[in-house]
């Protein structure tokens, strides 16, 4: 072969390369544009699909919010019921309690307070006077009964407090000597 020919069939390579490089550059884009609009059509398929699941749940929504709307009123009603029937049971126990508690209060009231009669101490007392309420009344103590308890708390007598008491406890009967205004009824009574 001739230099000629060589380089003839040297370009016929280079062209029959070239044509190969851009029929391969050709199919791969073909290949891409065939992709993309595979893609685009999936896509649009799937939205199309996701449109229509959409609206079908909201059809179903509505009809499940609907479900779930008398649901919620009928569990409001049946808790009112319930609720109003409690609020009438207790209603009926109190009132039961109340009128129980009336009929045996002279003997519930010493129990009530935790005091025994003829045992009550000096310090059971005073917890019972320096407390909120009055407990034969069940009433808040006025600041005049405060007033009138520290004058009581400042009398001669005071300090033996707890030996009349369990003067008390112990006799039928008891005479108390002491000046007047000293203090002999109110440490005792």
């Amino acid at each position: 072969m001739t230099k000629d020919e060589l380089k003839d069939k040297k370009r016929q390579i280079e062209d029959d390369e070239e044509l190969e490089n851009k029929r391969i550059k050709l199919e791969k884009k073909d290949k891409k544009e065939k992709k993309d609009k595979k893609d685009k059509k999936d896509k649009k398929d799937k939205k199309d699909k996701k449109d229509k699941k959409d609206k079908k749940d909201k059809k179903e929504t509505k009809e499940e919010k609907d479900k779930k709307d008398k649901k919620v009123k009928k569990d409001k009603k049946e808790k009112k019921e319930k609720k109003d029937k409690k609020d009438k049971k207790d209603k009926k126990n109190k009132k039961d309690k109340k009128e129980k508690d009336s009929d045996n209060e002279s003997e519930n009231e010493s129990e009530f307070f935790g005091l025994v009669k003829g045992k009550t101490t000096a310090k059971q007392a005073k917890k019972l006077e320096d407390g909120e309420n009055n407990p034969f009344t069940g009433r808040k103590f006025s600041e005049r009964y405060r007033e009138i308890l520290k004058k009581r708390r400042l009398l001669p007598v005071h300090n033996y407090r707890e030996e009349f008491l369990k003067l008390i406890h112990k006799n039928q009967i008891l005479i108390l000597v002491g000046e007047t205004g000293s203090g002999k009824t109110t440490q005792y009574v």
